[in-house]
């Protein structure tokens, strides 16, 4: 084995390996933040498997001599955690809801995500969401209505609202080649909010930096962070990404009545009654919009012609049953 930091990690086939011998021997685990550079080292054949291939691009895989694209639904939700405690606009539920309807999460989709996506507001994974469940509609109009209703204003000569002097001027943290046209869509955001006179101080960091602001529930986050989480395989842990004690949540987001729903389905134990609860709890935390939703991740990988494997649900890349042709 071997492990140079930020260049690659290389494993080798264990032989006393109780299932057997592997049909491949040896690994070499690359880390190549930027998309195009990995879709290169693809069709250079430098390269067997690579992830986070952008929706845009997957044709443009699938075309490529030598290698094929590999999706799969995945499980992974990519959300904006909206910070409690920080700027007192966000405590108030009209802006949340603002922010919602600010974002133009089709438009996205469309320009970004070729269409291979879909806008969802729901917080837990298929079986367990709740059907009834809407994502928030583009409406910038509403969403200025509501920022006014909650006082504040739209200051004619900054273009930037404000309240009591004070301008609402949001920090936005955002991750940059962890997920999925990750940087990308925190501008695409940021412009949206601007457009309804939210002042956004965007902040695109490094992954290594990026995991360490998202340590002790979030302790290094600002007002706003782009975030996904994967999945819980039940309902209740996935619910726990914004419930108040849980250390998923890093926002601080708490609401009485999630809690009081919370507190029941703890303990108990009939499968409809529990699903039912399930959907309560998407439908409180969605309309007092604990989050800005955007979507569940759709999977995209490039893999070589000469690699017999195929991707999981769950992200894992499991290739003890992989082999070369």
């Amino acid at each position: 084995m071997e492990w140079i930091p930020d260049e690659r990690v290389i494993i080798e086939a264990w032989p006393g390996y109780p299932g057997g011998p592997k049909p491949i021997q040896r690994i070499i685990w690359r880390p190549v933040p930027e998309a195009a550079t990995r879709i290169a080292e693809l069709r250079a054949g430098n390269a067997d498997i690579i992830v986070n291939v952008p929706p845009d691009l997957a044709d443009d895989v699938a075309r490529a001599s030598g290698a094929r694209l590999e999706t799969v639904p995945g499980m992974r939700r990519i959300f904006v955690g909206i910070k409690q405690g920080r700027h007192p606009a966000l405590a108030d539920r009209r802006v949340r809801q603002a922010l919602n309807h600010a974002f133009n999460c089709e438009g996205m989709m469309r320009s970004l995500l070729a269409g291979r996506g879909r806008c969802s507001a729901n917080i837990a994974n298929v079986p367990d969401q709740n059907p009834k469940i809407q994502p928030y509609a583009y409406d910038p109009a509403r969403a200025a209505r509501l920022l006014d209703e909650a006082g504040w204003r739209l200051n004619p000569v900054t273009g930037v609202r404000e309240r009591d002097g004070r301008p609402l001027v949001l920090t936005f943290d955002c991750p940059n080649g962890r997920y999925i046209r990750d940087k990308d869509m925190c501008q695409v955001i940021a412009s949206d909010l601007e457009k309804v006179g939210i002042r956004i101080n965007l902040q695109v960091l490094d992954w290594s930096v990026y995991v360490r602001m998202s340590a002790r529930r979030g302790a290094g986050f600002h007002d706003l962070y782009l975030l996904g989480s994967g999945p819980g395989f039940e309902c209740q842990n996935d619910l726990a990404l914004v419930q108040k004690d849980s250390g998923s949540n890093r926002s601080g987001w708490a609401n009485d009545r999630y809690e009081s729903v919370w507190g029941k389905l703890s303990s108990e134990f009939n499968v409809k009654k529990r699903v039912e609860m399930c959907g309560q709890l998407e439908q409180i935390a969605r309309d007092d919009a604990a989050l800005l939703f955007i979507w569940f991740q759709t999977d995209f990988y490039g893999v070589s012609n000469r690699l017999v494997w195929k991707p999981r649900a769950d992200e894992r890349i499991w290739l003890g049953d992989a082999r070369l042709r």
